[in-house]
């Protein structure tokens, strides 16, 4: 019979502000921060709805980098801005 991956403990905590914080808590005692949000029910809301895909993401081993140095910031909002100049 194969092993169980381990499974972190998701918990939405209240950040600096007024942010809430979604953090893993792995069974060795450290805290991954993964996401922040403005509302304590988008955080809970997240945790019901996508912890499980993200837990699979991170798990799966990677096949190709996740942005090339060409390219440092894929989610940069200037990114596909056209500049009228």
């Amino acid at each position: 019979m194969g092993t169980i991956a381990p499974r972190p403990l998701f918990c939405a905590v209240l950040g600096d502000g007024d942010q809430w914080l979604v953090e893993a808590e792995w069974q060795d005692g450290s805290i991954e921060r993964i996401a922040t949000f403005k509302a304590h029910f988008e955080a809970v809301n997240w945790i019901g709805t996508h912890s499980d895909v993200w837990l699979q993401e991170r798990t799966l081993p990677r096949t190709e980098p996740a942005f090339s140095s060409a390219d440092p910031c894929p989610a940069s909002p200037t990114r596909n801005s056209t500049s009228s100049a």
